[in-house]
C-alpha cells in the first residue's frame, strides 16, 4: 500500500473489509504495534496570509481605470497560492 504512512487502524480495517477480511480494531492495532507501524496524522492547511498587520497598504494608483490611454501605462499582477501535492 502506497500511502505516505497515513493509514491508521480505522482506514486499514475498512480496506480489509472491502477485501473480504473481517478483523477487529484491537487485532489490527496489536499487529501494527508488533510490526512497528505508526500512522502519521494528515497535515492541515497552513494559513499564510496575515490580514491583521500594522504595515502600510499600497496606494490605489489606478483608481479602477483599467483601460489606460496608451500602452505600458499600467501593469497588473496577481499571486495565486497553490498547495503542493505530497
Amino acid at each position: 500500500m502506497k500511502s505516505r504512512n497515513t493509514y491508521g487502524v480505522p482506514r486499514i480495517q475498512l480496506v480489509l473489509r472491502k477485501a473480504g477480511n473481517f478483523h477487529g480494531k484491537a487485532r489490527i492495532s496489536r499487529i501494527m504495534k508488533q510490526e512497528g507501524l505508526k500512522p502519521k496524522a494528515a497535515r492541515h492547511f497552513k494559513v499564510t496570509t496575515n490580514s491583521h498587520h500594522n504595515k502600510p497598504i499600497a496606494e490605489n494608483i489606478l483608481g479602477r481605470q483599467f483601460r489606460p490611454h496608451c500602452l505600458n501605462k499600467a501593469w497588473a499582477s496577481d499571486i495565486t497560492y497553490s498547495a503542493p501535492s505530497l
